[in-house]
């Protein structure tokens, strides 16, 4: 098996064309980089397949699970430093990011309340943590929840027959509890408490996503969402939902929730109503 690329700064892996490191917010660019694995072709045997992409996506998503990382301010500063301030730039030009610095602490969950998420995610919010871009929903999911394995199952072309279904479950299911074991603070809560999803809303988000557009086209990848705002994605892989409404673009980062997809869609359909939103 092919080694990953690496994140420069924390030495995590890095998957296929991503623009930021998934553990610390490093900016890793879009180019192909050596030593970052295709695909095999049809004639590979089906275990392979299924062991590269357990291999590649488990890594990644058990990253996401123990690090629960968020586009909020580390993201912010990494990209804001490794631009030298230009994105910072492109968001004071239009104005928004002067606004977001007046923004109260609790602006973050004034996007979506308490009762909407519980309803989107199906369990009870038991908590959030807010600040003046972000939000994080926090609740007690089904315990037998394996946020890594749906993300793998949901990827096109991943066999889910039974065998390789209960291969995908126990490999993940290794990985997180290896990760738990020596990280506290990726293991559940009182009560089994777990980050359900997390929503993020800023103008160094924006300027980003529109910069990575001048570089890589019209085309962002992943799954284009009809019928969402002017413009929705979703990547099933990275558990990540942009949607954009005029120059403002949301993120939506699901986790221990038993359909990624669904409540994505529900959560943006709800945002986008928001009269807060770009404020």
């Amino acid at each position: 098996m092919n080694e990953l690329a690496k994140c420069r700064k924390c030495g995590s892996p890095i998957l296929g064309n991503e623009w930021f490191c998934s553990n610390c917010g490093e900016r890793v660019g879009n180019a192909a980089r050596p030593g970052v694995p295709s695909l095999p072709p049809k004639s590979a045997s089906g275990a392979r397949v299924i062991v590269w992409v357990l291999a590649v996506v488990a890594v990644v998503g058990v990253a996401l699970a123990a690090g629960v990382y968020l586009v909020g301010r580390r993201v912010v500063k990494s990209v804001d430093a490794r631009t030298d301030g230009a994105l910072g730039r492109v968001a004071r030009s239009v104005g928004k990011m002067e606004r977001e610095e007046k923004r109260e602490v609790s602006f973050g969950c004034s996007l979506l309340s308490k009762q909407d998420a519980a309803a989107i995610a199906g369990t009870a919010v038991t908590r959030t943590e807010t600040t003046s871009d972000t939000c994080v929903y926090y609740g007690i999911p089904d315990p037998s929840l394996n946020p890594e394995a749906v993300s793998i199952k949901s990827i096109p072309g991943v066999s889910t027959d039974p065998q390789a279904s209960k291969m995908i479950d126990q490999f993940t299911g290794a990985m997180r509890a290896s990760v738990e074991a020596k990280k506290p603070d990726a293991r559940a809560g009182p009560g089994g408490e777990r980050l359900l999803f997390a929503i993020h809303d800023s103008a160094a988000l924006s300027a980003s996503m529109e910069a990575a557009r001048r570089v890589s086209g019209t085309a962002l990848g992943g799954e284009v969402v009809p019928g969402i705002g002017e413009e929705a994605i979703f990547t099933a892989a990275h558990r990540m939902f942009f949607v954009r409404k005029g120059a403002n673009y949301i993120l939506i980062q699901p986790q221990f929730v038993p359909d990624p997809r669904g409540v994505c869609i529900a959560a943006a359909r709800k945002i986008l109503e928001s009269p807060n939103l770009g404020g």
